[in-house]
């Protein structure tokens, strides 16, 4: 039996965990009403994460209050002393006043130190390490890279894994199910935190017609837990439109993101033409409420307007009789009428209606064939019609997205289970129905460092956190019975990374070039040849998944075919690793070697883990990693206005930025001029027009000059600090000569009655306020390319392509055409797609797609009164909510 070792990479045995890692106390964010209030005024962070990283920690991830202050251990035979688990020390707790005896988590290692010492705690009693050293290490090296934003698992797990583990902490479950490790038997969860819900992503299978409502109260307790959830509803035996209208249920039961249930339909089952028609129809009727939404907000502010104008009164007022005549023609409702005359009574001056909140229906995809696709390409015919149907959703509302069945059981490593018919709504996890996975992401920016790519350090990492997720299917629970049994019969993972693009800009490499795809491919050959690897170590050490038996060929051939690739062979539906574009020789070698020794140790052992990797979007992960982009994509700005511990924002470069100039050669002097022309150089004493010379020949002095210099201090647009506020009531009537009327207009351009034109305030804003791109800066054009945010689609699809063909399953990312896009030009990327090897595709048109918009009356007002505090202009957000029934008739 070859025995699983764990190596100290990171670590040391006598430095811990957070050897060299400095921490650093962070004031808590500002409260959030969704969110539980900080019980505390500042916690201890490491001191080289953002302040964004520490909010969305801080908020999202630390128990604020119920941590017992006093905790005892739980001696368990056969356990490590350091894997105990802690429960409330009662007799400690009542020497204690009340108010002392719960307290919140003041501290990053607290948290880092409950996850992992959850995980280890379960991999130990799941026998996945040889003795209580290599528990020890893993233990530590999984809190030292949570701590250096080496990689992390899915937001779910932050909030509540190690809870139990840790402090002795118990939540009622909501009808989860898990297998007993002892029994086999699956039987129903008790506690949501002892078994914290860990499959991030899900496939739900889908039930008679009768049996509807249990599938929407299993996707609502997969929505609930923060996952996400896909369900095929071809073998229902109903009309497909009803399903989906009905199926808002789970999205009701279980508020939250539209993208994160997902409807998934066979081109050749009957209710696939009313899926496509249906999704056309919402997307149509949102569109219709964001526009009604703005309509309202124009006529409503109208009347105001009038109101503050001339009065109250119709009669006595022209304005506002011909505001509400207005408003009746555009067909807005008398008791909008009538709500706005009250709240001008109350001094409300504005209204700003939301129309921005997520609304069902969710994601929506096709199964289709090769046959069908060629058959969409010869004129008449039902698969031409489909075709263009698809073509026009596609183009209209982004949906649905096609899934390429032939490529997908190419791949499928389980087949004498069934088919693959559903994934997860990004298209990422594909597997068995009623089956799901934990997800996680490595950080490929983090292993970067003097100019090199530590691809020995990588390979590492990726084994621990698929060791993590193995672990994460022996301690979590399900939304059901049947997916708790085949989730931990075939135990797929979900591990990605994120920051491609950021790794690449470091790298001084073009994502739309050769070398940016040939690295892609390799590190996701070396993410995926790691990731089996360790399933195979640990199928040494505990045996093969259930239904290895029956599916170890099928497997064994999709792992050959990975390997192949990975060689540089031709390999049907996916390309090769391409050796000699890219840069680091070592990036090859690595991903080579890893696949030799995955394919042998699985070819003697089998291996533990039905499936491996996948890219979804990371979200807020990305975030916390502080990472410049999320998965697979490109950077989508260069600069970012980041918020600072004090509490102000500043205009910040992307973190690749600096490395990316360095490794194409600029010196230190070229460095920082491209760095100021994207981020500003907060002063007007060198900009173009409006600058310092030009102000004095206008009147300034040195004081008002001082004052505009002082203002100027993370600012977006230098009209911001001319005024009268700024520059003082007095100087601006008696110096300036600007009338009295004029300053009351919060609309006045100052510069531009000084007589600036439009294009001398801009170049001067780009000069205070930075650009955000690098035209005009001082680059060449190839150089620039390098750090290109406008990429064609084609770039995102060929960046996919590089990497399919070392993935368990798909990649989460959706490539964005431009608004001016065709229908045609949306079909042919779907062709291209195809031809290329991806296993699903969602396209978006840029600024079209109506998702996340509509209008719901109650609540959805944000009123603004202006008004005056010590010389400043303050707005004051009163939000309200108004029920209609108490309008007047």
């Amino acid at each position: 039996m070859t025995v699983m070792t764990i190596e100290r990479r990171y670590t040391l045995r006598t430095g811990g965990a957070y050897g060299g890692i400095a921490f650093a106390q962070r004031p808590c964010p500002s409260h959030d009403p969704d969110l539980p209030a900080p019980a505390c005024d500042a916690v201890e962070v490491p001191a080289g994460w953002s302040t964004t990283a520490c909010d969305i920690l801080i908020r999202r991830a630390m128990r604020h209050r119920g941590v017992p202050a006093r905790l005892m251990p739980v001696p368990e035979r056969g356990v490590p002393a350091f894997l105990w688990r802690h429960v409330p020390d009662h007799a400690a707790l009542e020497a204690l006043p009340p108010q002392d005896r719960h307290i919140p988590e003041t501290s990053a290692r607290q948290v880092f130190d409950r996850m992992a010492g959850a995980w280890t705690y379960w991999g130990w009693k799941a026998g996945c390490f040889a003795d209580a050293a290599e528990a020890q290490a893993y233990l530590d090296e999984m809190r030292h890279m949570l701590a250096r934003q080496m990689g992390a698992p899915a937001m779910g797990q932050w909030a509540v894994t190690g809870l139990h583990w840790a402090y002795g902490l118990d939540c009622p479950d909501e009808g989860h199910w898990h297998v007993d490790p002892g029994t086999g038997a699956v039987v129903q969860s008790d506690d949501a935190w002892m078994r914290p819900s860990l499959l991030d992503a899900a496939i739900q299978s889908a039930p008679e017609a009768e049996a509807m409502p249990d599938l929407w109260r299993r996707e609502a307790r997969q929505l609930r837990q923060g996952g996400v959830t896909g369900t095929n509803l071809g073998g229902v035996a109903a009309p497909m439109a009803d399903l989906l209208s009905a199926g808002d249920a789970a999205a009701v039961l279980a508020p939250g993101g539209a993208r994160d249930r997902a409807v998934i339909c066979d081109i050749d089952h009957p209710g696939a033409e009313d899926l496509i028609a249906w999704r056309v129809t919402q997307d149509d009727r949102r569109a219709s409420r964001r526009t009604g939404a703005r309509l309202h907000q124009a006529h409503l502010n109208r009347i105001l307007a009038a109101i503050r104008a001339g009065g109250a009164q119709p009669d006595r007022n022209p304005g506002l009789a011909q505001a509400m005549r207005d408003a009746r023609h555009a067909m807005i409702p008398e008791r909008m009428l009538h709500r706005a005359l009250e709240l001008a009574d109350q001094g409300i001056s504005g209204i700003e209606v939301d129309d921005d909140r997520p609304v069902p229906p969710g994601a929506m995809a096709l199964r289709v064939g090769c046959d069908f696709m060629a058959a969409a390409g010869r004129p008449g015919g039902q698969a031409a019609a489909l075709w263009r149907q698809i073509g026009h959703a596609a183009w209209a509302a982004g949906d649905p997205a096609l899934q390429f069945r032939d490529r997908i059981a190419a791949w499928h490593t389980c087949p004498h289970d069934g088919p693959i018919r559903a994934s997860a709504p990004a298209g990422d996890f594909l597997f068995l129905d009623d089956t799901g996975c934990p997800r996680a992401w490595v950080n490929l920016a983090a292993f970067w460092s003097d100019g090199r790519f530590d691809a020995e350090g990588y390979a590492h990492a990726c084994g621990l956190w698929a060791l993590t997720l193995e672990i994460g299917h022996s301690m979590t629970r399900a939304p059901s019975g049947p997916m708790a049994r085949n989730s931990h019969d075939f135990r797929p993972l979900g591990l990605g990374y994120t920051n491609l693009g950021g790794l690449l800009m470091a790298m001084g490499l073009a994502y739309d070039g050769d070398a940016g795809r040939a690295v892609c491919g390799a590190v996701t050959a070396i993410m995926t040849g790691a990731t089996y690897l360790r399933s195979a170590r640990i199928a040494a050490r505990t045996g093969p998944f259930a239904g290895w038996a029956r599916n170890g060929a099928a497997m064994l051939r999709v792992i050959g075919q990975h390997r192949a690739a990975a060689q540089g062979l031709p390999v049907q539906g996916a390309q090769p690793l391409d050796a000699a574009a890219c840069p680091d020789p070592a990036l090859i070698g690595t991903a080579r070697a890893l696949w030799d020794q995955a394919a042998e140790l699985g070819r003697r052992h089998g291996f533990r883990n039905a499936q491996a990797t996948a890219i979804a979007p990371a979200g807020p992960v990305t975030h916390l990693l502080d990472a410049d982009t999320d998965g697979i994509a490109p950077a989508t700005a260069l600069v970012h206005d980041r918020p600072q511990p004090d509490g102000s924002h500043r205009r910040t470069p992307c973190a690749a930025l600096r490395s990316g100039l360095r490794m194409l050669g600029l010196g230190c002097a070229e460095a920082r001029a491209v760095t100021a022309h994207l981020t500003g150089h907060a002063s007007l004493a060198r900009a173009p027009h409006v600058n310092h010379a030009a102000l004095a020949g206008h009147g300034f002095g040195p004081d008002q000059i001082a004052r505009i210099e002082a203002a100027l201090t993370g600012i977006r647009d230098i009209r911001c600090v001319f005024n009268q506020w700024t520059l003082g009531r007095d100087f601006c009537r008696g110096t300036l000569g600007i009338p009295e009327e004029r300053l009351a207009d919060y609309g006045f351009d100052l510069l531009a009655h000084l007589g600036f034109t439009p294009a001398q305030i801009a170049a001067a804003n780009a000069h205070v306020c930075g650009s955000p791109t690098l035209q005009g800066a001082p680059i060449t054009a190839t150089d620039a390319a390098v750090f290109a945010c406008d990429l064609p689609a084609g770039a995102h699809l060929a960046m996919m392509a590089a990497a399919q063909g070392f993935l368990s399953g798909g990649i989460g990312h959706s490539p964005a055409l431009p608004a001016r896009s065709t229908i045609a030009e949306v079909q042919d990327l779907l062709r291209r797609a195809l031809a290329m090897g991806l296993k699903t595709l969602l396209i978006s048109r840029t600024d079209v797609s109506t998702e996340n918009t509509g209008l719901t009356w109650k609540g959805s007002f944000s009123f603004s009164r202006i008004g005056r505090l010590d010389d400043k202009v303050v707005t004051k957000e009163l939000e309200r909510g108004y029920d209609e029934t108490r309008l007047k008739p």
